[in-house]
């Protein structure tokens, strides 16, 4: 009888015990998940606070007479167009101008 009771109770151990690292694993994964839906949101924070400096920033440079004929560098009257958190970058050739923009986060 004495062998039969330490049996089930080595069964229930070991069953406890794979139950156990599956929640754990469980756990694991839904932290991962988490960490990586969080990040996703952080990425398109950042997209979306570029897109409201480049909107402004394009408002602004059409109003200064952006760009200036035959060149595509800015003047320094449209470079103030540019936010502080923003670094842009002028370059091509007429009528192909490129502006490279970058967000600094803080």
């Amino acid at each position: 009888m004495k062998k039969k009771n330490g049996m089930v109770l080595l069964y229930v151990m070991i069953i406890s015990f794979i139950l156990f690292l599956i929640c754990s694993m469980l756990m694991k994964w839904r932290m991962q998940m988490s960490l990586i839906r969080s990040k996703a949101v952080k990425s398109a924070g950042g997209l979306s606070e570029l897109e409201k400096a480049r909107a402004g920033m394009w408002e602004c440079l059409n109003d200064k007479g952006y760009p200036p004929a035959g060149s595509c560098s800015a003047t320094a009257a449209q470079r103030q167009c540019v936010p502080a958190a923003v670094t842009a970058e002028f370059a091509g050739d007429t009528p192909d101008c490129i502006i490279k923009l970058s967000i600094d986060k803080q």
